[in-house]
């Protein structure tokens, strides 16, 4: 049993540490060497009144050129006045189109898979729209297209408007699982992304746009592992803080634990490789020191062992979360590691269940 034990200890401890180094490794800081790439970003948007339009002004607002950028707004049958607000911004910016949904077409895969062949860039980019990005965000990604060929890029996803605790942890959460992507991507291992900040070839998406249909999320993930498949070297994380995006905390826990099944639920259809180790990794860990903590309270004897798996696994985030907190200006946040993993151990050893057996929404929507 204590085999077994160090076995996962070393594994989970192996793959963040790795992490840890990769992020520490100084990156490139690319110049944009002229603005004749001409980039599409698309939108997909279901009842954002209340978001939409500041994602535009922002895109509105980009230091690239906007005679060299299509902005393309998916309207998912909104019912609210998403449309209507994205419309009178489109009538003040030929930049922007915004496109309604037929009825046939539901659900975020969908729209982006009927919206992709309308996009006339040589590259594509994704953001969400309930985002905020940066003024440098699309010259950030074209600096390191210029500079560094590829088919996939995607870079750093983050949280704002932490009110409470209980949405710092989940901030902690998000964040971690943002620099084990980054950190292993880095190291040619690229596993997993975030569809709020990606950007894709056209070349690519013509040529093999190819993902797992049985799920109506994940669609990032499993175009990532396709890209992984015909161009293994052509994936980049780009770093660079003028990439990054940022998204509100969930307002609930409610509300994160059904963003949490959802995205677990795909987990099924993953035949990535290191997808599927580091998916392992993690849950055996958490699973392992949730059963240790149990045993403990049942029995004297497993009490050693259960704080030194904690202690363990504490001091390795601590050097996860102390190399990537700056760089999403959350250094504040480092107090509340050694609470918060109480709160992810629990949490991640019982949303997969939950994710194969309880239904999942979406909107207003039932999804797979």
């Amino acid at each position: 049993m204590l085999i077994l034990f160090s076995c996962i200890v070393i594994i989970y401890s192996c793959i963040i540490i790795c992490a840890v180094i990769a992020w520490k490794k100084h990156s490139t800081e690319y110049t944009l060497l002229h603005t004749n790439t001409y980039c599409t970003v698309i939108i997909a948007a279901r009842n954002e009144e209340q978001n939409i339009a500041h994602i535009l002004e922002d895109l509105c607002n980009q230091t690239y050129p906007l005679l060299n950028i299509e902005i393309l707004v998916a309207n998912d049958h909104s019912t609210d006045n998403t449309f209507q607000i994205a419309q009178n911004i489109a009538h003040k910016n030929t930049t922007i189109k915004v496109l309604n949904m037929p009825k046939h077409v539901q659900g975020k895969k969908q729209t982006l898979q009927h919206t992709l062949p309308l996009a006339t860039g040589q590259y594509i980019l994704f953001t969400d729209a309930d985002c905020r990005i940066p003024p440098t965000w699309v010259a950030t990604y074209v600096s390191h297209i210029q500079n560094k060929s590829g088919h996939f890029y995607f870079s750093s996803v983050t949280h704002h408007k932490e009110k409470s605790v209980l949405q710092q942890c989940f901030t902690l959460d998000f964040i971690a699982m943002v620099g084990v992507q980054g950190g292993l991507a880095k190291l040619g291992r690229a596993f997993s992304c975030n569809a709020a900040n990606m950007c894709i070839s056209k070349e690519f998406y013509d040529s093999a746009y190819r993902t797992n249909t049985q799920y109506d999320s994940g669609d990032d993930v499993f175009l990532l592992h396709t890209a992984k498949q015909l161009y293994p070297k052509g994936i980049h994380f780009i770093s660079h803080k003028n990439a990054c995006v940022s998204t509100a905390a969930p307002q609930s826990l409610q509300t994160f634990i059904s963003q949490r099944i959802r995205w677990s639920s795909k987990a099924s259809g993953y035949t990535d490789i290191d997808a599927l180790i580091v998916s392992f990794a993690v849950y055996t860990m958490s699973f392992t020191l949730v059963c240790t903590f149990i045993f403990s309270i049942i029995s004297d004897q497993y009490t050693t062992l259960a704080i030194s798996l904690y202690s363990i696994k504490t001091l390795v985030d601590l050097a996860l979360f102390i190399t990537i907190l700056p760089h999403f200006n959350k250094t504040k946040l480092l107090y509340l590691v050694p609470l918060f993993q109480f709160f992810y151990v629990f949490y991640i050893t019982i949303i997969p269940i939950f994710a194969q057996i309880i239904p999942k929404q979406w909107k207003q929507r039932n999804i797979r």
